[in-house]
């Protein structure tokens, strides 16, 4: 098998500007990563305003997809570590081996700035059971 083709790219959080006024976190869908080895979070930033900031960006587990979901050990990056002086239009990228961890993650991306701080971020999973693809093409968008 192509490794290629043993990767599941899954969209967790649409294009969303965080700020204090509005929208101060966005979490993510939930990744279920039954079955996969690797977990793969890339968090994207767009051309922030002056003095935004994203104060927490880490990733969460939990045993069920609905359930209380805790902060992994390790997998947060540091209050400033994305912000308008040093990380516009950048990314940030976690990865994780599946086997010790629950089954369901999130990430979770906060501001404490009134200024703009647009995100997204995608997940990859990888080393998983095969993938039956379509024998085509196709194209999904999310809203």
């Amino acid at each position: 098998m192509i490794e290629i083709q043993n990767m599941l790219p899954v969209p967790v959080v649409n294009t969303v500007t965080l700020n204090t006024g509005g929208t101060a976190t966005a979490t993510s869908f939930v990744v279920d990563t039954h079955n996969w080895q690797h977990a793969a979070f890339y968090v994207f930033t767009g051309t922030m305003a002056a003095s935004s900031n994203i104060s927490v960006c880490k990733i969460t587990e939990s045993a069920t997809s609905g359930g209380s979901y805790t902060d992994i050990a390790g997998a947060a990056l540091a209050d400033g570590a994305l912000d308008a002086d040093t990380d516009n239009a950048t990314a940030a990228i976690f990865v994780a081996a599946t086997a010790a961890r629950q089954r369901y993650m999130k990430i979770v991306i906060t501001t404490d700035a009134a200024a703009d701080a647009p995100v997204t971020a995608i997940a990859v999973l990888s080393r998983g059971a095969p993938v039956e693809l379509p024998p085509t093409l196709t194209a999904t968008a999310y809203a």
